[in-house]
């Protein structure tokens, strides 16, 4: 039964975002965004944000943060060393912390795979440290995964609420040896409200469980993309840039199509690679003068290198590997205002009257020569408009109205 709180215990809500993997920082991702606009809304009083993180995992933090040389990015490497070697939230600010569970041990504990006696004493000190918080507390949780089931068991909380951000069930039958259809069952059928980022996914978990789901589309903050004062003036090459992990979601065939089919063209890449397309993604890099890869950088400083791009590409795959996703980089792409050339993935497909949309490498190449020619101000104007329709904060103010309404 929900409690009762009244309206000045109201005036006091606070979150627990439990995310399924530790990229705090790396890409702003919409759990990340979600915490950052909560944090720094008046109706919120405390968000704290919690990863989990294996023990190989903080040891790759470590060689990325000796090896690194952004030091950007190493800067996040070493906050995500502090917070997973730290019983305490590690503060960010005044109404925001982040704390890590690190995972030493797959060894169950208490029925709860892959918890150990430590991961039980840390979730146990994270939940003296939110008793000491005043007010209601709603946990926003992201299935599916292995630890879910503990946290939502071990911290206290008022209300759960789920988010899903993609179509993970057609993609995985297991995940570390664990049923995905039972990691999702576990957690909705515990809540007492749901968001999904496609309108197929609310439908197909809402009729299977009691819990109430809505689409919600993902958001954007704005980019800033002003020319450095610094940069190069004179009139160059055209380039079509791309920002995002290089993995296997990346249609590497339409990629290898667009640099030899555009060679008066350049082709910037910002990103991590991973090993499902990265030998093939660095033999175009090494071979091909009209590829630059730039590495992957900080979320933060974007900015600066979209600034020299003319076009803004997505090549990622509309298949069952997006299926059910909302791309965050399309949203980012119409912050800057430039031509965008994409895929038919959401939320593309929405914005086609802004946006050249095709699967096809032979059209997507034709759309890429239309818009790095396009000079249409009006194009500019509405792309912007449609980044300010739907930011962030509009999407984290429809979480607190639904919240406030179940309280």
């Amino acid at each position: 039964m929900l409690k009762s709180f009244s309206q000045e215990e109201k005036k006091y809500l606070n979150f627990i975002v439990f995310w399924r993997q530790p990229d705090w920082g790396f890409y702003n991702r919409r759990n990340e965004a979600f915490t950052k606009h909560l944090a720094v809304n008046e109706k919120v009083n405390q968000v704290v944000h919690v990863e989990w993180l294996p023990l190989r995992g903080l040891l790759r933090m470590l060689y990325n943060y000796l090896y690194c040389k952004d030091k950007d990015l190493k800067a996040l490497y070493l906050l995500h060393i502090k917070k997973a070697l730290s019983l305490k939230v590690v503060k960010v600010n005044d109404k925001l912390g982040l704390y890590t569970i690190l995972v030493v041990s797959n060894r169950s504990y208490n029925d709860y795979p892959g918890v150990n006696l430590l991961s039980k004493l840390q979730l146990f000190c994270l939940n003296q440290q939110l008793k000491l918080i005043q007010g209601p507390k709603i946990m926003l949780a992201y299935p599916p995964n292995q630890y879910l089931e503990a946290i939502i068991d071990t911290v206290e909380h008022d209300l759960l609420f789920v988010d899903l951000v993609d179509d993970l069930e057609t993609v995985h039958t297991e995940i570390n040896g664990r049923s995905v259809e039972k990691m999702y069952a576990t957690v909705l059928s515990k809540c007492k409200k749901g968001y999904a980022t496609a309108d197929m996914l609310a439908k197909r978990y809402a009729q299977k469980f009691s819990c109430d789901i809505q689409y919600l589309a993902n958001g954007v903050d704005s980019i800033d993309n002003s020319q450095d004062p610094q940069a190069e003036n004179i009139a160059k090459t055209p380039v079509v840039g791309y920002f995002g992990i290089l993995n296997r979601e990346v249609d590497i065939s339409i990629i290898e199509y667009l640099v030899n089919d555009n060679p008066e063209i350049d082709f910037h890449f910002i990103g991590k690679i991973e090993p499902t397309i990265g030998p093939i993604f660095l033999e175009l890099v090494k071979n091909k003068k009209n590829v630059i890869y730039y590495g992957q950088i900080a979320h933060k400083n974007l900015g600066k290198y979209v600034s020299n791009f003319d076009v803004m590409a997505n090549y990622k795959k509309a298949d069952i590997t997006t299926a059910g996703n909302d791309s965050i980089k399309i949203y980012e792409y119409l912050a800057t205002g430039k031509p965008i050339v994409s895929t038919s993935i959401a939320p593309a497909t929405r914005f086609s009257d802004v946006i050249y949309v095709s699967d096809d490498k032979a059209e997507f190449s034709a759309c890429i020569k239309l818009a790095v020619r396009e000079k249409t101000p009006e194009k500019i104007a509405k792309r912007k408009k449609l980044a300010g329709d739907n930011t962030w904060s509009k999407r984290v103010e429809i979480i607190l109205n639904d919240v406030l309404n179940v309280l």
